[in-house]
């Protein structure tokens, strides 16, 4: 699969984990911090075509793993991604990234490589990938919960209900400090139930989606954002 397909694929399926939130708004309840590492595997399963007996066309399993390390300190960005499609892996690349225009974060230069081969170019818009996840304000708390080792955490859920389509989301993120106005949390766990009905209150379509985090780190190294010897040197790029 060529590089400029997967970069596509990617920013279908994982922004459901960054939300695309560039702005660490202070009316958030609270978002993940402006230098990171986290890793996500992403699960997203869709049925459709359901009939009046509940049988339903299940349309496969779309996973992605993903390393995501947004850096708003230095303008830099890297996520590592693996793709698999029922179960078999379908793509690994890696994109890197840094801003040089602090104003409009709209240019600057990307690198998209795999093991065997590095493209590089120019960025013309606010790249989608140097972004963090938030607990939107819109969400309402639900519980405190325990997670891990004894750790407590808070609950959240998101409903909307209309014309026969129902959404639920649920957010669990545990506190971590406050920052320039801003509640930092580390999102651990993520799940979006979606189902369409008919006039009759018949199933037509459902959909889920579960995000599970590991290894999450508030910080990352210049480490992080190095790309191999064989990708074009930045005055190079298109």
């Amino acid at each position: 699969m060529a590089l400029n397909k997967i970069v596509s694929l990617a920013l279908v399926l994982v922004c459901c984990f960054l939300s695309c939130y560039g702005v660490l708004a202070a009316n958030n309840i609270c978002c993940m911090p402006k230098a990171h590492t986290v890793h996500a595997k992403i699960t997203r399963v869709n049925l459709d075509n359901c009939d009046a007996n509940g049988n339903c066309k299940f349309n496969g399993k779309n996973v992605v793993i993903e390393k995501h390390m947004p850096d708003f300190y230095h303008d830099r960005y890297r996520l590592d991604l693996t793709t698999l499609k029922n179960d078999v892996v379908t793509s690994k690349q890696s994109t890197v990234g840094f801003v040089t225009d602090k104003v409009t974060m709209s240019q600057g230069f990307e690198y998209v490589f795999n093991e065997t081969s590095c493209t590089c170019h120019k960025l013309t818009s606010k790249p989608p990938y140097l972004m963090v996840s938030c607990v939107t304000d819109d969400f309402t708390l639900d519980s405190t919960i325990t997670i891990g080792l004894a750790q407590k955490a808070q609950k959240y859920v998101r409903t909307n209900n209309y014309a026969g389509h129902d959404e639920r989301e649920v957010r669990v993120a545990q506190p971590i400090r406050k920052v320039d106005g801003v509640n930092e949390c580390f999102i651990a766990f993520w799940t979006e139930e979606t189902m369409d009905k008919d006039a009759r209150g018949n199933v037509k379509a459902m959909s889920s989606m579960m995000i599970e985090t590991w290894d999450f780190l508030p910080y990352n190294t210049d480490e992080d954002y190095l790309v191999p010897s064989y990708c074009p040197k930045a005055t190079s790029c298109n």
